[in-house]
């Protein structure tokens, strides 16, 4: 679960520090995941959570932040790029490289 979010209102921050007490740190990212995408952020590209103690309870941190306009576009347009490479594909490959019997 959640335990704590700093700054505590983070309605106008850009970037945040997310504590979760998920069991392992894997459990831990995808808690931390979800909410932040239920927020408005996205988690940074680490590929662990950091560990911390508070109040010695055993926690995962993890950074996020709001994505901007301009890296939503980028995203988007590698999104594009990517779908018209897997459709110029569909027409190269063999029926059976396709998974298609």
């Amino acid at each position: 679960m959640i335990t704590q979010i700093d700054p505590k209102d983070f309605s106008t921050a850009s970037t945040v520090q997310v504590d979760s007490d998920a069991g392992n740190p894997w459990l831990a990212l995808d808690e931390i995941e979800t909410w932040a995408a239920q927020n408005g952020f996205v988690r940074t590209s680490e590929y662990h959570a950091r560990q911390v103690l508070v109040s010695g309870r055993r926690l995962y941190r993890a950074v996020c932040y709001r994505i901007s306009d301009e890296e939503r576009a980028a995203l988007e347009q590698a999104q594009s790029q990517m779908s018209k490479r897997a459709e110029a594909l569909r027409g190269i490959l063999p029926r059976s490289a396709r998974g298609v019997g």
